[in-house]
């Protein structure tokens, strides 16, 4: 396969720009670690990314429980219903307009029982759907109940995509800025409370607050934090108000108290090797040098799936929420995100002799590299460091998108 047949692979896969961009980036670094030409992949790379396709995925904005109730009351009874059963199952809107009357085991005034192994082929084994059997009680059964006995037999739930439904809100006053998305999200928000009382399962709320990665298996997340049941561990996140090139601005730091307080029992020491400053002084007799600073820092890293439940924290409404990225305010982080940037920048220390670099000098400060010696030689390290950052879809800060200094 060469660069072009795998530029045309990508295009004929059909999948969103953001699946295409994650295929694309790996198809050049392997064809540029096998020694291969990848100019077209790193192209089409740069195409996507100018489209849009690197844009990060916001989560939906949660729906009140009254707005959307009163809401659905306005609505036409399959809509009015198919609302109803998305918000008590938090249910995505897809997962409700596969549904059809038949699916609906048993339907009384106090419990309805919804059997979702009906749905389509491709969802059948989804694990991120809801169990085979909802059962809905409580709040608003009775009224599901009435709108049931207007469902003609063997019809589907509704026809309203979720598209449309997107639009439809489109077009309301009062649901500006929602989506269909906001039901499940709403939905789980207003579950959280019972958590912390003891009223509901923790078991359950995990299922619950389970979503697919926006990409498909496998791919990164696109978001900061998103909501969740609590953790096992105390996390205590707050903000500082810091003056940065005489302007404010707030930085997020969470504090993991048990999580840092397990780690140094186990004997971990950040190992972060931060020299005197007269270590880094003899750089200014160099010819040429040149920085790079990490934009987002910490928040370029991506915590594991099995490890984020150590970085769940509670907000001031009772809600919980879990990072998906790398804090500050972890005792581990600093140490993550210096050998990030020591292999990024081809440190002997850190990265195979094939890949260090060795005609400049190399310094790192935790989220900074800083190459120093002859003009061409750090032009040329420059040059090798941007194009992995663009690899590794790594960005830098404003100041940085100029190469080097002389002297």
């Amino acid at each position: 396969m060469t660069a072009d047949s795998a530029c045309l692979f990508v295009a004929a896969t059909g999948i969103r720009p953001q699946g295409q961009l994650a295929y694309t980036k790996a198809l050049s670094a392997s064809f540029g670690a096998m020694g291969f030409e990848n100019h077209p992949l790193r192209v089409l790379a740069k195409a996507l990314r100018g489209g849009g396709a690197a844009i990060p995925d916001s989560q939906a904005t949660p729906l009140e429980k009254q707005k959307l109730v009163s809401h659905a009351r306005l609505q036409q009874p399959s809509v009015h219903l198919a609302l109803l059963v998305a918000w008590k199952t938090a249910s995505r809107w897809a997962e409700v307009a596969d549904l059809s009357s038949a699916q609906f085991l048993l339907v009384t005034q106090k419990e309805v029982i919804v059997d979702w192994f009906q749905t389509p082929k491709g969802r059948t084994h989804d694990p991120f759907k809801a169990s085979r059997f909802a059962v809905i009680q409580g709040p608003l059964t009775t009224e599901i109940a009435m709108l049931f006995r207007k469902c003609a037999p063997f019809a589907p739930l509704t026809r309203l995509t979720t598209s449309a439904l997107d639009s439809l809100w489109g077009q309301s006053v009062q649901m500006q800025g929602y989506t269909a998305h906001s039901i499940k999200r709403g939905a789980v928000k207003h579950l959280l409370p019972l958590l912390t009382s003891g009223k509901l399962s923790p078991h359950l709320v995990d299922r619950l607050t389970k979503h697919e990665e926006e990409g498909g298996p496998g791919t990164l997340s696109r978001t900061t934090l998103r909501s969740t049941g609590p953790g096992p561990f105390a996390s205590v996140p707050f903000t500082v108000l810091e003056e940065k090139d005489g302007a404010l601005r707030q930085r997020f730091i969470l504090w993991t108290v048990d999580g840092n307080r397990a780690a140094h029992e186990r004997g971990y020491e950040a190992h972060v090797p931060l020299g005197h400053v007269s270590a880094y002084l003899g750089a200014s007799r160099e010819e040429c040098g040149s920085t790079r600073d990490f934009k987002t820092g910490f928040y370029a890293i991506e915590i594991p799936p099995e490890s984020r439940h150590l970085f769940r924290f509670a907000d001031s409404g009772g809600g919980w929420w879990e990072l998906l990225r790398l804090p500050m305010g972890h005792s581990c982080a600093p140490e993550i995100m210096h050998t990030l940037a020591a292999v990024a920048g081809g440190h002997a220390d850190y990265v195979l002799p094939q890949f260090a670099e060795r005609d400049v000098t190399v310094d790192i400060w935790v989220d900074n590299i800083r190459y120093a010696g002859k003009r061409s030689a750090v032009q040329l390290a420059t040059r090798r460091l941007d194009q992995t950052a663009a690899d590794c879809d790594l960005t830098w800060k404003p100041s940085d998108s100029q190469t080097a200094a002389t002297r």
